[in-house]
Formats: C-alpha cells, structure tokens, sequence
C-alpha cells in the first residue's frame, strides 16, 4: 500500500549510529553552493541498502524508503502490496537497524496507493479523469498515460500538501502485471497533512489502525474524482438529455462553471452523476465499488480476526454514491448506517474486535465526538474510533438507527445528535435547542437558520429589532415546520450563546420585567 516514506533524523547520535552502519554501501556524493550566499558549498553522501538511500547532510539525515519495491527485490510494484506486507517490511527495516526511539525518526513524505483493474476502460480511465475536487488533472511526463492533479500556488508552483495521481500500470511494467492495470496514489510532502493520517514517525507504520486511515482516504479521494466518461450509452435517454450528457462531457463546460460561482462546480457535477444515472451507468460508482472491493482484499488479517460485524450494502435506487448500509440480522453488534448510493450489489464491511469493544465500553457517543466520553479513552481506543468515523464518514445526519427488532436502537435524541455535533462544538445552544425541537438545519431551510445567526451575533442598539426577529424565529417554526417553540426557554439559549460570544445579552424568561416585555 505504502509505496515511498522519506523518514527525517535530526539527532546527532541516530544520525552516526545509523549512518555508520557496516550494513550500509557506498552509494554517491555530492556537493553544490548554497541558494543563500552562493559561497558555502553544501555536500551530501549517499549510502545504501537494500534499495534504501541514507542521504547525510551537515545537519540531518534523509532515509529514502521504497516498501513496495523492497517487497519485490527493488523491481517492481505492479503487484498487490497488502497491509500485512507492509508492517512486515517496515519492522524487518526496524529490526535491522535497531531502532528502539521511533520519535527521532519523523516521517516528512509519504506516497500511497492501490492497483486495480476497471474492466473494459483500462488505460482509457486515466484519459476520461479530468478532476480531483476543482484541481484538473494535468498530463505527467514521466510516465504514458499517467495524470497529476493538484492545486497552484499564488506563484505557479504545485502545492505538495496533496497530490492525486492516476496512470496505467501494466504500460510502466508489462512484464509483472496485465497491460490494463490501472494505478491511484496520493503524495504528499507536508507533515501537516500526514500527521491527518496518524502518522508522526516510523512507529505509527507498525499500526494497522493507520492503515485503516490510508484507505479512508483513498476511498475519499476516490469519491471526490470527476471523471468524463466518453463511453456512455445515449440510448436510454431523451434528446433533451442527451444533449445535458454531451454538454457535461465537454470539458470546457467545467473550466466555465469555475469561473461562475462558488457552488457552480459541485451543482454541475451534481448533475451530471444525475445524467450518468438516467443513462444507465455511474462510472464513479463502480470505480468507488473497485477500490472498496480491492482494499477489502489487502486488508491486515490480525484486524479482521473476530470481527462478527458484517454490514450488508444495499441499493438506494437513483441516489448517488456511496452505499446505504445495513446490518444482517443476528450479528453482534448490528447498526444500520444510512447512506446513499446506486447500482450497488450486496458487499460486506467487517470492524474488528477493537473497534466493536470500544463503541461497546463507550457507547454511541463516541462516534458523535463525545466530549466526556473520549476524555476517558486511552490514545489507542481514539484512534480505533477516528478510522471508524472516517470509514463513516459519507453518514447522513440524523439518519442513523438499527436494525428493527434488535435490543439496541437509536433513539431519536441520539439521531439528532449527529446533525448538532458541529453546532456544539461552536456553543450554538440557540440552534441546538431548535434542533431538539423538531426544526431542520441544512441549505434548503437557510430562512430561519439566517435569522438565528442574526439573533446570536448582531449587537442590536435597538432591542425592539431584537424582540421582532426573536418573534418571527417562532413563527416561522410554528407555521413552516409545525413546531412549538417555547420563547422562555428559546431567550435562555439566545443569550447563553451571545454570552460565550461575549455579547449583550437580553431580559432573560428569570428576570420579573420579562413577562410585561414578552
């Protein structure tokens, strides 16, 4: 999975240590003059083992790690690369070198990713991929179909806090694989964005937890691809819908919609899964089904011992990806995950042991960022956790509940939690309480959502103006949503949340003129 590491070492006793190793060969050296002065001249010698370059400078040493190719005796790695293996190369490199303090050795770069086959597009996929979020992917030199995609700097540079990668596999090594082999990564050069991963140094790469964390992301960028699938059949649809089709398959219809508005772009892409839908055929979704099946596949076998915890994927006729899940009746610890998908046939996600018996200690809270809760976990359950709430991460809000007939089942209360954790987290105690009442958030119900946000941050000179929009609030809740909101209790929460804002507050529902101004 892992296919490069670049591990930092700035302490001068590892440095030696390792850097003196008789294990190790002569590789190269170098020297040039410094960017700064132009005078200094800074030198750098190359050592190696195995495949693995040690790069001393003055100051710190570069390892500069290959797992994959290291796994296939520094040929090749067009071959599936499990977890298991990984850890297996990763501690072999630790045992030879007796390393003992992970923390001097600090992980800086990292590049993973996954092979995989796309029957009947092979390396046409790689031509079809136009882009990641809103970053296009531009043409890589290196290698025949092969694409790059990342965002610019002010300057023109790629910024290397994240970078996608998609290219044709069997082209690079037809010899070790099938000519259709298709290959994704993600690369990135900023410990801002591995330490998301849960990786610090070289110990976190012995944990199977991390790796769970790689492939949340892989999925996530997977889903987050937009791809012009040129071999979509017509067929099914209208000529008004086909003609939308051939539109979005144009890729200057997608440099126009970023050039528009902010929400262009997503509404298009939108639309065009919509028409692939109607057509027949999401490209998206069975590419996000691949990875899903392939990462299953190379999945670390000491997690996955014990784990009774079979989630059934079922079809969501018409939605968009990923899948609604659902657990199969009789397992141990069943909970019905609502998502949305389509053409999707019945898969099986299993959670390990750990994880069933942290949700199972802790209760449901936890995977809603219960504060309290998480406070009392070791570092090693949170991270159990995390990856669970990472691999859950496409969860409708407030669609979550179990399996009819089972003893353990979300109450509503519980539900709407999931919609008022960010709302917590910023101490909106007005909205929360809304929330709890039966009011909806989201874009579609922006109206009273607006004029709550008036009514928590505005500093009102003229307090009538707060009183008419506290009144309107009920209303609107009353008429638009069939919910009775109780003004009292509705005040209280106003003003907590203005006073963790620092604001005026109002006569609160306590004080004895509130009932003459109510």
């Amino acid at each position: 999975m892992i296919d490069h590491i670049k591990i930092l070492i700035f302490d001068r006793s590892e440095i030696d240590r390792i850097y003196n190793s008789s294990k190790l060969t002569f590789h190269n050296y170098n020297e040039k003059l410094s960017h700064f002065d132009f005078e200094t001249i800074l030198t750098k010698k190359t050592k190696s083992y195995n495949g693995i370059l040690f790069c001393r400078f003055e100051n710190k040493l570069d390892i500069l790690f290959r797992p994959h190719y290291l796994f296939n005796n520094n040929i090749h790695n067009a071959n599936d690369f499990s977890v298991g293996n990984c850890i297996e190369i990763i501690n072999d490199f630790i045992n030879d070198f007796e390393i003992v303090d992970f923390s001097h050795f600090k992980i800086v770069n990292i590049e993973f990713g996954l092979n995989f086959h796309f029957p009947g597009y092979g390396k046409d996929l790689v031509t079809y991929a136009e882009y990641h979020k809103k970053d296009q992917f531009r043409t890589d030199s290196e290698l025949p179909y092969s694409k790059k995609s990342y965002s610019i700097d002010h300057r023109g540079r790629a910024n290397t806090y994240k970078i996608i990668k998609m290219y044709c596999k069997g082209l690079q090594f037809p010899k070790y694989t099938d000519v259709d082999t298709l290959r994704i990564e993600v690369k990135s050069k900023k410990s801002a964005y591995i330490k998301q991963l849960g990786i610090i140094d070289i110990g976190d790469l012995t944990n199977p937890i991390v790796y769970k964390n790689l492939e949340s992301e892989l999925l996530q960028v997977v889903g987050e691809l937009l791809i012009l699938d040129r071999r979509i059949d017509f067929d099914k649809l209208n000529k008004r819908g086909e003609n939308k089709l051939k539109e979005y398959l144009n890729t200057h219809t997608w440099f126009e919609a970023l050039q528009k508005g902010r929400n262009e772009f997503s509404r298009k892409r939108k639309r065009y899964f919509e028409s692939l839908v109607k057509a027949g055929r999401n490209v998206h979704q069975e590419l996000y089904l691949i990875i899903v099946k392939k990462l299953e596949s190379i999945q670390y076998k000491e997690v996955q011992k014990g784990a009774n915890f079979p989630l059934k994927c079922q079809n969501e006729k018409g939605a968009d990806f990923p899948a609604k899940l659902e657990a199969q009746k009789g397992a141990d610890f069943p909970i019905n995950i609502m998502e949305i998908c389509t053409h999707l046939p019945n898969e099986v996600i299993e959670l390990s042991k750990e994880q069933k018996d942290v949700l199972k200690r802790y209760g449901y809270g936890v995977l809603n960022y219960d504060r309290e809760e998480r406070e009392k976990m070791t570092e090693n359950e949170r991270a159990l956790i995390n990856s669970l709430n990472k691999k859950l991460a496409w969860v409708s809000r407030g669609e979550m509940a179990l399996t009819d007939g089972n003893p353990y089942r979300f109450t509503k209360k519980h539900r709407k939690g999931f919609a008022t954790a960010k709302l917590k987290r910023s101490n909106n105690h007005a909205m929360i309480y809304l929330v709890d009442c039966g009011v909806p958030t989201g874009r579609q119900h922006a109206a009273i959502n607006k004029k709550v946000a008036k009514a928590i941050n505005v500093d009102y000179g003229n307090r009538i103006a707060f009183w008419m929009q506290l009144a309107s609030i009920v209303e609107i809740a009353k008429e638009k949503y069939n919910v009775v909101v109780d003004p009292s209790t509705f005040l209280d929460m106003i003003n907590r949340t203005r006073g963790k804002k620092g604001l005026p507050q109002f006569l609160t529902s306590k004080s004895k003129s509130y009932e003459k101004v109510k």
